[in-house]
């Protein structure tokens, strides 16, 4: 089977879990791309792997894909500077896209 070829700058599961479409379980890497959502507001995504990320009060970690750590980011950040509207809208996208990670890091 003829898997293509990778593109520059496009993020892959090259891993994954049961079900997951990865290159490790034989996908294409047409199959494997990663969609991530798009971000409520401009962000400048500086990350190009997955991070884990830890909640500041408890320690507790999840895994961000780069798009949700730039949100992520800019959630903490506009909290110090006071603009509720951004935190607003970050966290209801992360309400929307990362259910499990917002209860975690946002809660």
């Amino acid at each position: 089977m003829n898997k293509g070829k990778p593109k520059a700058g496009v993020l892959y599961s090259l891993t994954g879990g049961t079900g997951q479409a990865s290159i490790a379980s034989g996908n294409t890497w047409a199959e494997s791309e990663v969609k991530e959502p798009n971000p409520p507001f401009p962000v400048e995504i500086i990350d190009t792997v997955a991070t884990a990320v830890a909640n500041p009060f408890t320690g507790e970690t999840v895994t961000l894909q780069p798009t949700a750590i730039a949100v992520y980011d800019c959630i903490k950040g506009a909290e110090m500077l006071e603009k509720f509207d951004i935190v607003e809208q970050g966290i209801d996208w992360f309400r929307t896209h990362y259910p499990k990670e917002y209860f975690v890091l946002l809660d």
